[in-house]
């Protein structure tokens, strides 16, 4: 498992900035989102993928094991006014599957082509 430091917190909020890289993300699945929507985000991390998915969807929720990058995400989230966020700080194999989201995403952590099977059990369509 990753653990989150404040210097690799740092790093990694000034490497989102720099390369964009969560804008093209959404921007690639884009296509398989409405506006109605929920969807949820396993590993959120810092959350900036859950920032760009918010813009697309109704309601996202953004599952992660470490309180302190869901800190830095729940400050991002007030300095940009965004309420379609809610943040679960879980483990995500601990989450409850009742009711279903109606897209998963799962990105950059474990093991996910073996938990591949899990993610379809959170997902009503995708």
């Amino acid at each position: 498992m990753f653990l989150w430091t404040e210097e690799s917190i740092r790093f990694y909020e000034q490497a989102a900035i720099f390369s964009r890289f969560h804008e093209c993300i959404a921007k690639e699945i884009s296509e398989f989102i409405t506006d109605e929507d929920h969807v949820v985000d396993l590993g959120c991390g810092l959350g900036f993928l859950s920032l760009q998915l918010s813009k697309l969807c109704r309601n996202v929720t953004a599952v992660d094991c470490d309180q302190n990058v869901l800190e830095a995400l729940k400050v991002n989230m007030l300095e940009n006014d965004i309420r379609n966020i809610q943040i679960q700080h879980s483990d995500w194999h601990k989450i409850r599957k009742i009711p279903k989201w109606d897209i998963v995403v799962a990105s950059f952590f474990g093991r996910s082509q073996e938990d591949m099977e899990l993610f379809f059990d959170y997902a009503e369509r995708k």
